[in-house]
């Protein structure tokens, strides 16, 4: 299934004009729990199997094998999350979708976007899952924010390091506090909040 739809629309910048406009795809994917409960999602449609395995993980019906690390430097982590909105060609074309990437030894070697920052997330949990990181230093970018879901996600993926563009609620900080987790927050121009030291 298409990620992309094209539309004809006015555009204004002083007088109208057609233009052609791509537009990201929501789809609405269904996924069985482990209790037989059935939830809908509204996702981008695409690496949807890793989406599935990812919600499983979330919901604490699968386990990723957890591998010692740590995490990575101040440095790379603000120059993965300045990299994050250049790698995704669907943001590049439409603006609309949240990107969720996995930092390995100061290089991004994995990310998936998504019209919801959960599922961008889900999927990449979902890839760690069917193939599990191996690298010595590791971290987990978002485009997003940091609330309490994100971040019970971050500590179910056993990568105790988080960054993010945006900020973290109060919950997803006690969180992080309470399980030792790395939470950086506002990463932009060279900059990061630091919220939570992590500790082994």
């Amino acid at each position: 299934m298409n990620s992309l739809k094209e539309y004809t629309i006015h555009r204004f910048d002083g007088q109208s004009k057609k233009i052609q406009d791509s537009v990201v795809v929501e789809h609405k994917e269904t996924v069985t729990l482990a209790d037989g409960t059935e939830t809908v999602f509204a996702v981008s449609p695409s690496h949807l199997d890793l989406f599935r395995e990812g919600v499983l993980i979330a919901q604490g019906d699968k386990k990723i094998k957890k591998a010692p690390h740590s995490r990575c430097s101040n440095n790379s982590i603000i120059k993965g999350v300045e990299q994050l909105s250049s790698i995704s060609e669907l943001f590049n074309e439409t603006g609309a979708v949240h990107i969720a990437a996995l930092l390995e030894d100061d290089k991004i070697t994995r990310f998936y976007d998504d019209i919801s920052r959960t599922s961008a997330l889900y999927k990449l949990l979902g890839s760690l899952s069917l193939t599990p990181q191996s690298a010595t230093k590791t971290s987990i970018l978002l485009t997003s924010r940091i609330n309490a879901q994100l971040m019970d996600a971050v500590i179910k993926s056993g990568i105790s390091s988080v960054a993010a563009i945006s900020a973290p609620t109060d919950k997803a900080i006690d969180m992080a506090k309470k399980k030792g987790v790395f939470l950086a927050g506002f990463v932009r121009k060279g900059k990061m909040n630091i919220y939570c030291e992590e500790f082994y």
